[in-house]
């Protein structure tokens, strides 16, 4: 979508939202439900979807349990790079400039929100690049500064 078209959403549905939430916003959980779902391993992610289901506490609840760490080990491991080569290219790709991502530039993001986390571990924009591959993004020659992702919309909508 370009700017024009995302504003013109903006302005057709915001003052809606913004009249559910003032309708709603006495619905909210308590914070002992809050406080409930974060002992159980929620994040604050999955308990403001909950807030979200209100009127059908059950389907909320699902909602956090879908959400927490559960104990047989299907979802990403918080160290799992995978997941924080994601959130990178999230932020990225929602960029509406930007039509090229470097690799090395994608290395240099995930080992800074990796050092805000507390993390030591450096990648490389090898490693990345590899990293990239392996979930289906593989890179090509960009320019003589290296290789990367075109931001076309194919690939925006595969990087979702």
């Amino acid at each position: 979508m370009n700017r024009q078209a995302l504003e013109e959403v903006a302005r057709e549905f915001l003052s809606r939202l913004l009249h559910y939430r003032l309708l709603h916003h006495e619905a909210a959980a308590g914070p002992e439900k809050a406080e409930d779902a974060l002992t159980r391993g929620a994040s604050q992610f999955a308990i403001g979807l909950q807030v979200c289901f209100r009127d059908q506490p059950t389907l909320g609840d699902q909602v956090v349990a879908l959400l927490t760490d559960n104990s047989n080990g299907d979802e990403a491991h918080p160290d799992d790079p995978r997941a924080l080569l994601a959130e990178v290219l999230l932020v990225r790709c929602h960029e509406a400039e930007r039509r090229e991502l470097y690799v090395a530039e994608v290395a240099l993001d995930m080992n800074a929100v990796t050092g805000a986390r507390g993390g030591a571990v450096e990648l490389t924009p090898r490693l990345v690049g590899a990293l990239l591959k392996s979930v289906g993004l593989p890179t090509h020659r960009l320019s003589r500064m290296g290789r990367g992702l075109t931001l076309d919309h194919p690939t925006r909508r595969r990087i979702h």
